[in-house]
């Protein structure tokens, strides 16, 4: 925000501000050009290293805050139209869970905790925009998109081939 100073005398507002939307949100510390670059600095490099190299970049923040600038802009970015969904391993060889990923943009979406049908249909369900969902060949993924939106569904590229060899 900007502040300016009334030089009237009798005015009763001594001071007043005037806000800057398309530069500065409410109480920021930093433009919004600023924390975008930050931002795009630590998707590419992560956290700690992201905050080495803004350092020499004069553009200096922490890790934690360069994670939180990340997370923040992916909860501004357009819903997704095209998503694939694949197996996550959180503990090899005893917990899984799906990975979510928009195609279109190639970046991760959401982690579910695990890979059954009832889990993953509630997801499409907040998204009413998806027109095609790659995935493999599991019936669980199968059956959770059919249930829960009337998304195209196709086998992705990646399985279609892996499958081919054998």
């Amino acid at each position: 925000m900007l502040r300016f100073y009334c030089r009237n005398q009798a005015c009763s507002k001594q001071t007043f501000t005037e806000p800057l939307p398309r530069l500065l949100k409410p109480y920021a510390r930093r433009t919004q050009r600023l924390a975008k670059a930050q931002g795009r600095i630590g998707i590419a490099l992560g956290g700690e290293h992201g905050a080495r190299l803004l350092v020499h970049l004069a553009m200096p923040a922490i890790a934690d805050t360069l994670l939180r600038l990340v997370r923040d802009q992916s909860l501004h970015a357009r819903r997704p139209r095209i998503v694939g969904v694949d197996d996550w391993v959180m503990k090899k060889g005893c917990t899984y869970g799906s990975i979510l990923i928009d195609l279109e943009r190639r970046r991760p979406i959401e982690l579910l905790p695990n890979r059954t049908a009832a889990t993953f249909s509630a997801w499409p369900r907040r998204y009413p925009d998806i027109e095609i969902i790659a995935r493999d060949r599991s019936s669980e993924y199968a059956r959770g998109a059919a249930t829960a939106s009337k998304a195209i569904q196709v086998a992705d590229r990646w399985h279609l081939l892996l499958n081919a060899r054998y």
